[in-house]
């Protein structure tokens, strides 16, 4: 009796186990509310063709782009440089930009609001200064005998 005994008492353990398993079943009810608990995903550069930022808005919920001028995907730093030193984008719009508007890649509103990259800046300033003179004051005479310095400067040429 003893072998029925411990035959029975096994039995009762191995379906005790089987029956205590807390596995939810997978069901689509199941699945779906599951899936809605998640953040939509982020969608990525469709709203324009050079890259873009992802900013916050003041709208719970909705994300907002931003333009980065100055990608190497697409237009290179240089041709926004250029851009920018013309005033070409949002002051005095070329005939590419103004294509670019037309063809719905951007608005003018977009590339008012746009980050420019350092690299892009760089560019443009070296640019306009190696064009325009920023210094607005000049050494016309110098101590004699001393070194050519600010502090050694007699008389100063003031550039209009």
């Amino acid at each position: 009796m003893s072998k029925k005994l411990l035959f029975a008492i096994i039995a009762t353990i191995c379906t005790t186990t089987a029956f205590a398993d807390t596995k939810t079943v997978t069901t689509k009810d199941y699945v779906d509310t599951a899936d809605a608990l998640k953040q939509d995903k982020i969608v990525g550069h469709t709203q324009y063709r050079p890259d873009s930022v992802i900013t916050d808005t003041t709208n719970d919920g909705v994300l907002g782009k931003r333009l980065t001028l100055g990608s190497d995907h697409w237009l290179t730093p240089e041709f926004w440089a250029a851009y920018l030193e013309a005033g070409s984008l949002t002051q005095n719009p070329n005939e590419d930009v103004q294509e670019m508007v037309e063809d719905g890649e951007f608005t003018y509103d977009d590339l008012r609001k746009s980050l420019v990259q350092a690299n892009v800046l760089e560019i443009a300033l070296s640019r306009l200064t190696s064009t325009i003179n920023l210094k607005r004051m000049t050494c016309a005479r110098y101590v004699e005998n001393a070194a050519q310095t600010a502090e050694n400067c007699l008389l100063w040429n003031v550039v209009q």
